[in-house]
């Protein structure tokens, strides 16, 4: 279990406390803004975003008039190219770093669809072809995501579910198994998102969606009550990640999949509606109290 972090109203008390840090200081550090961007960040941004779109935009219109093995050529070449202006642009401030980053993107891309031209041309089935450029789109990202500030993280979750659903295809998972698939492939996301990564809150929101969806596909399936059981454990544990590390969106999935799992095992167990509906308000009750609890316990040992 990760360790527990404060919040920052907590490390600012605490700071004050110790006279770290004068009260004025401290007044300034609450008011400041949880987000924002320095101009440079959003002309980067931007910057960035539109070259992307008219290199995209060039790229398919001289792909029309093209043969495919020229179409490969031309794919690989930007590709290339555009990784190495990423490379020659990244430590050249700011702004650069920005534009060299989508640009990065943009050669992943490129090189990826090529790639997966090149295996549909050599009868590669479809599904493995999948497989191995969201693979490979993997690894980069993961051997990126701690030195890029956005792009490494979402390299890797814009690759999960294409990974996910060619493998899926492949093997032929049942019912019951590709649910349990989803809900691993979140918890891998959340994982990341717990690290020191660029773009983390992207990892953490993606990951807790697939469990919570995960969990409500193995709760529905078969007439039993096992599966939504195992799938208020497995939300409760997202759940309780979240209350420790006081992420909230973390927090929210979990307490959602526990509701709709709490729902589906009701509405087995109970014939009367209003029973159902007590079930899930004693639900609500439940998870609020934990949240409490765990907030309390956060506090009293905060480390």
């Amino acid at each position: 279990m990760p360790p527990t972090r404060k919040s920052l109203k907590e490390v600012i008390a605490d700071l004050e406390a110790r006279n770290s840090l004068s009260k004025p200081d401290a007044d300034s550090l609450r008011d400041a803004p949880r987000w924002s961007l320095t101009k440079a960040e959003i002309t980067g941004y931007l910057g960035g975003g539109i070259i992307a779109v008219g290199l995209t935009w060039i790229i398919i219109a001289i792909a029309q008039d093209l043969s495919r093995v020229t179409v490969y050529f031309v794919l690989y070449v930007v590709g290339a190219v555009t990784f190495a202006i990423a490379r020659w642009l990244h430590p050249r401030g700011v702004r650069s770093a920005q534009v060299s980053e989508v640009l990065f993107g943009l050669g992943v891309g490129s090189l990826a669809g090529a790639i997966g031209l090149t295996l549909n041309d050599l009868d590669v089935r479809g599904s493995i072809a999948v497989a191995i450029v969201s693979t490979l789109t993997i690894i980069v990202g993961l051997t990126t995501c701690t030195r890029t500030s956005f792009v490494g993280t979402l390299l890797v979750v814009s690759a999960a579910q294409p990974l996910l659903g060619s493998i899926s295809d492949s093997v032929h998972l049942s019912e019951f198994l590709f649910p349990l698939v989803i809900i691993l492939s979140g918890a891998l996301l959340v994982a990341l998102g717990l690290q020191r990564v660029g773009a983390p809150l992207v990892a953490r929101v993606v990951g807790s969606a697939s469990i919570v969806m995960g969990s409500v596909a193995f709760a529905a399936t078969n007439d039993g009550g096992f599966q939504p059981i195992l799938s208020i454990a497995m939300c409760s544990t997202l759940f309780y990640v979240g209350a420790r590390q006081i992420d909230l969106e973390l927090i929210v999935g979990g307490g959602i999949g526990i509701t709709i799992a709490m729902g589906i095992l009701a509405a087995r167990t109970f014939d009367a509606l209003v029973m159902q509906g007590a079930v899930v308000t004693i639900t609500g009750v439940v998870v609020s109290a934990l949240s409490l609890t765990l907030i309390k316990h956060r506090g009293a040992n905060p480390t």
